[in-house]
């Protein structure tokens, strides 16, 4: 009898003392200097109420109690496995743009090589990053930009035709606009029953890629994984019909696909590294320029006079062309105030890049905190976006804010430094030709009331009401 309880005893200390062992060992040691902050559960962390507050009302929330916490702008916490350093404003994204390949490696949660593959840009480092970023930029030059003008016009017609009289969500409208237009520019592919699939699949993978990695079945991760598998055999096949039928457009894969002989070695890419870019691309573009559009609709509508400003301006610029010609990619450029209402709705829409990540290869010093090698960076885009001092009136709808010129590192929608968005000038275009044809033949009105309350897709925040709206072909 004795023996028994001496042998329950010795089984209760042990496992008391792994528990206590494996509590020490989960969290990572905190360095001297290292920000305020907590890590939270073990292993786990805070990513459950990072994640939770993320899905709700967008990571800034997340940030902004911690800040109100610890009473600083820079704080720690742990994320998806990672001790993590949360930092913000011009310093941060000045720390981002000037660090070329120096102090930062591009940081990434462990679900990202599961989602895009090892051989994305968004992925890859150093020389590799710099051969693979001298293709894709080469295969999205203006040239080729230029000659998607007439289809992106094309594509736009088609869209507000299909819209006409009767109420639509233009978050979901966009989401199909935007994806067949890249998938034009990409691919050279119009919509069809193949490519919905193709959709529907992006949908899918954008919607559970940020979950908890959990490779069972039947989990949102799960699921996942399994439209990546299906995208990827769809785009090889794409690759296959390619070389057996040739293109007679010119887009991205015909650039992408050039023999070693064109290319030169420090830019040809394999199969591999084309389809795990192109599911990164369209991914990258989809869901954010989409949101951008709806809400640059809804904005306008809430603002007759901006929206009286953007239409004398593409109407100067319709009489400038005549009826019966394309737009014009010098036309396109002379789109400036329309450009300013762009940029404006980024910046009230915190899309695409909300939270940048990067991974500190050595210890860096920022403002009087170390953040300590190994550890991941995240650059709270929201707070410098939001900032008073920078932005007078910061919620406020004020596209004339950039007539001025900003102060460096504070407006940045597309990233920066080496690693800024391939796809920038792309997104640009696509939504300057739209509201090009939407204001020139179109009316519009919401149906519901605006209101704060948002979801989170899995990529960006979005009203959760989709914006609800009616369209009117003008009188002519």
């Amino acid at each position: 009898m004795m023996d028994n309880v001496f042998v329950g005893q010795v089984i209760g200390a042990s496992l008391v003392l792994c528990s206590l062992l494996w509590l020490v060992l989960a969290h990572p040691r905190i360095p001297k200097g290292a920000p305020p902050g907590t890590f939270g559960w073990p292993v786990l962390g805070e990513t459950l109420d990072y994640l939770n507050l993320r899905y709700k009302s967008g990571a800034a929330t997340f940030f902004n109690e911690r800040r109100k916490k610890y009473g600083v702008d820079v704080f720690r916490t742990h994320v998806f496995f990672s001790p993590t350093v949360v930092i913000a404003g011009a310093d941060a994204h000045k720390l981002l743009q000037n660090d070329g390949y120096r102090s930062l490696t591009f940081g990434h949660f462990s679900t990202m090589k599961d989602l895009f593959g090892e051989k994305s840009l968004i992925l890859t480092e150093a020389d590799q990053h710099k051969r693979m970023r001298k293709a894709v930029m080469g295969s999205m030059n203006w040239k080729v930009l230029k000659s998607h003008i007439p289809t992106l016009e094309e594509l736009s017609i088609e869209t507000l035709r299909s819209w006409e009289g009767k109420e639509v969500s233009a978050s979901e409208e966009f989401a199909k606009f935007t994806f067949y237009s890249i998938l034009g520019l990409l691919l050279s592919l119009k919509p069809s029953p193949h490519t919905e699939i193709l959709r529907r699949d992006f949908l899918v993978l954008a919607k559970y890629g940020v979950s908890l990695p959990l490779k069972i079945s039947g989990t949102n991760y799960s699921r996942a994984l399994q439209a990546r598998r299906r995208l990827l055999d769809g785009l090889k096949k794409v690759l296959d019909d390619r070389r057996k039928n040739g293109n007679p457009s010119e887009d991205v894969l015909d650039h992408l696909m050039q023999p070693r002989e064109i290319t030169g070695s420090d830019s040809h890419l394999s199969d591999e590294e084309i389809v795990d870019n192109i599911i990164f691309f369209i991914f990258a573009g989809y869901e954010t320029t989409s949101t951008a559009l709806a809400r640059i609709m809804q904005l306008l509508a809430d603002h007759p006079h901006e929206l009286n400003l953007v239409k004398a301006e593409q109407k100067r610029i319709l009489q400038e062309l005549g009826k019966e010609n394309f737009l014009t990619w010098e036309k396109v450029k002379s789109m400036h105030y329309t450009s300013m209402v762009i940029n404006e709705a980024l910046r009230l829409s915190n899309l695409g890049t909300e939270v940048i990540l990067r991974t500190a290869k050595h210890d860096i010093a920022f403002h009087g905190y170390t953040i300590p090698r190994g550890w991941n960076i995240m650059i709270d885009k929201t707070a410098t976006d939001n900032n008073p001092e920078i932005f007078k009136e910061p919620l406020k709808f004020k596209p004339a804010r950039f007539e001025e010129n900003l102060p460096p590192y504070v407006f940045t929608p597309f990233g920066g430094g080496v690693r800024i968005c391939a796809g920038m000038d792309f997104a640009n275009l696509e939504m300057l030709v739209f509201i090009h044809t939407l204001v020139n033949n179109y009316s519009w009105r919401l149906t519901q009331k605006n209101n704060d309350e948002l979801e989170f897709t899995g990529v960006v925040q979005k009203p959760k009401n989709g914006i609800p709206i009616i369209v009117q072909r003008l009188s002519e």
